[in-house]
Order: C-alpha cells, then structure tokens, then sequence
C-alpha cells in the first residue's frame, strides 16, 4: 500500500518591509489626494470671495449716488421752489428752533 504523504503547509512569515512599503504608498496617495481636494477648495473660495467684492463695490457705488441725489432732493432751495410752485408762502419769522436737551446736557 502506498502510503499518503502528509504535508505541513508552511505559515507565511509577517514580511515587515512590504507592510512598511504599502503604508508608504497609503501615504503617499492620501496626501496626494488630499492636497488636489484642498486645492481647488480653495480655489472656489477665492473665486467666491472675488465675486462678493464686486458686489460689495457696486452696491458701495450706488449707495453713494442714492446718498447724492438724497442730498439734493433735501436741498433748502429745492424745497422752497416746489413750497413756492405751490403758493404756500414762506413764514420764516415764525419759526421757533427748540434745542435738544440731550444736546444742551453734552454742552
């Protein structure tokens, strides 16, 4: 009869310095990876912060032109064209400035 040959199988031995390679090159893909995806974040956030300066500037011009025409729509002369278009007459000598008491108390 023929004997069965019995076989050990043989435990792979931890090879340390392939761990070490496969983390090395882990490593090296996840900062790759990470530094692209930082990148164009940023990229999106400049380009966003560009895009609220231009509003911020164009919104700064207009306030200024509506304070402008504010101003000249306040006018003294103005309003005394439109007060005298009108036919209201203008009773300046009865007039009677009262002053702030907030204003005499900082006096």
């Amino acid at each position: 009869m023929a004997r069965a040959k019995i076989t050990k199988k043989k435990r792979r031995k931890i090879r340390w310095d392939r761990i070490a390679c496969l983390l090395c090159l882990l490593s090296v893909v996840c900062f790759v990876g990470t530094k692209t995806i930082v990148k164009s974040y940023n990229y999106s956030l400049s380009k966003e912060v560009s895009n609220i300066n231009k509003k911020v500037k164009t919104m700064q011009a207009d306030v200024k032109s509506l304070e402008t025409e504010i101003n000249k729509l306040q006018s003294r002369d103005r309003v005394l064209s439109m007060v005298k278009k009108d036919g209201i007459k203008n009773n300046a000598d009865q007039i009677v400035v009262i002053e702030d008491t907030k204003k005499q108390g900082k006096k």
